[in-house]
């Protein structure tokens, strides 16, 4: 399951508004107002609209990144933060979205209930920063404690700032330690040094406090990485990865100690915890000069998969790939990648989308082999072994993930 993927929070996401035309039809002796109904104005911080007046100063979010309006926009002008020819003259990029907590030139709004919250305003309240998702309207008294108009981002107070959770996606308005693990733009990393009160130390800008680990594809089954198991000693923060019950969570609210990860305001499923493992079955474990045998490689697992890529490696001095049969699946290939390398390439024939069953032993391919008539010893033993494997578990389940293999051992004989 790749991030895909760039964002602050989960929920974070681009809406474009709607508006709507009005026509009356006037008689003869109807005295038009000729006075401009004031047009909607931006939030000091929050996401693009094109419904919306920008103003010099106002700072938006478009395409993950920052903008500082320098000019006023039009309602419905459509000067777009980049990508025309006029957008410089009205904005200018200041930074990443990510860091939007940590920019000591962005000031974020108090909210009061004097003005109108648009969808995707920031806001502080009570020494939190929030972001409007549902409209509000003066005097609706509609304060960022409606978790149906507002979702909390963060503490504004660096002293207040929460830990991390060990394994999460990264953001600036909690506490990283050493050992913490953060996803950040598709890569994960491992935290080297507390980050404390610090704002905006972004993973991928900060050697001092972080260091790569692997792609956020693959974080599942990055060595050393150890998804927490939840428990209600501790608060989760957004972004937080958990297991419970068998079953991936990641929190997208806050989510207070007690609250469980089958509580859908707070947690969401990403997937089901999985294994799966590769191996081989020969046809016989003591074979002779010249002789031609057989392999089976074999897939076992606890769900189904939809595609299953690796390489097996042998020895030449002892060995000779002399083809396969019973190759399983669509867009099923096999194919040598070196002189002692073997790709084998399986695509389930069942469907894309469900996969094959895996849970008993599936046969991805029987592979041919000779030995070789001049073997330097009586006898020798030789191994056939995984450089690399890669399974697709059905849609729905985290990415891709690697799996272990079982390497076997042949004796051979003059």
């Amino acid at each position: 399951m790749k991030r895909t993927r760039k964002f602050i929070m989960g929920i974070l996401a681009v809406l474009i508004l709607l508006s709507a035309l009005s026509i009356s039809v006037l008689a003869d002796d109807v005295v038009l107002d000729n006075t401009l109904a004031t047009d909607p104005q931006a939030a000091p911080v929050g996401f693009w609209s094109n419904s919306l007046v920008w103003n010099p100063g106002n700072i938006c979010i478009y395409n993950y990144k920052l903008y500082r309006c320098k000019a006023v926009t039009t309602y419905q002008g459509n000067q777009i933060p980049t990508g025309q020819v006029e957008s410089e003259l009205y904005w200018e990029e200041i930074g990443d979205m990510v860091d939007i907590f940590g920019m000591e030139e962005i000031v974020f709004p108090e909210w009061n209930d004097d003005r109108d919250w648009h969808w995707g305003a920031f806001v502080l309240y009570q020494g939190k920063y929030y972001l409007c998702q549902g409209a509000t309207e003066a005097g609706g008294k509609i304060d960022p404690s409606n978790k149906e108009h507002w979702s909390l981002c963060g503490y504004a107070d660096p002293a207040l700032c929460p830990p991390a959770a060990p394994v999460g996606y990264w953001h600036d308005f909690v506490i990283w330690n050493p050992g913490d693990i953060a996803i950040h733009n598709g890569k994960v990393y491992r935290c080297i040094a507390a980050t404390l009160e610090k704002f905006g130390l972004a993973p991928d800008k900060y050697e001092d406090y972080w260091v790569y680990i692997g792609q956020e594809e693959y974080y599942f089954n990055i060595k050393g990485l150890i998804i927490p198991q939840w428990d209600d000693s501790r608060d989760w923060p957004f972004g937080a990865i958990v297991v419970f019950n068998g079953t991936y969570y990641m929190s997208i609210y806050n989510a207070e100690s007690k609250i469980l990860p089958t509580n859908k305001d707070y947690w969401a499923k990403i997937g089901l915890k999985y294994n799966y493992i590769v191996s081989m079955l020969p046809e016989k474990s003591t074979l002779n000069t010249g002789e031609t045998f057989l392999v089976d490689v074999l897939l076992t697992g606890d769900l189904n998969y939809t595609q299953l890529s690796t390489e097996l490696v042998y020895d030449t001095n002892f060995l000779e790939f002399t083809g396969y049969e019973n190759l399983q699946g669509w867009v099923a290939a096999v194919s040598k990648t070196a002189p002692d390398k073997v790709l084998v390439r399986s695509l389930p024939s069942f469907n894309t989308v469900y996969g094959e069953p895996c849970s008993s032993d599936v046969r991805i391919v029987t592979l041919m082999f000779k030995v070789r008539e001049d073997i330097p010893e009586d006898s020798i033993n030789t191994s056939l072994s995984f450089s690399s494997i890669l399974i697709n578990p059905p849609a729905g389940m985290i990415g891709a993930t690697t799996a272990p293999g079982k390497t076997i051992t042949i004796n051979l004989n003059q």
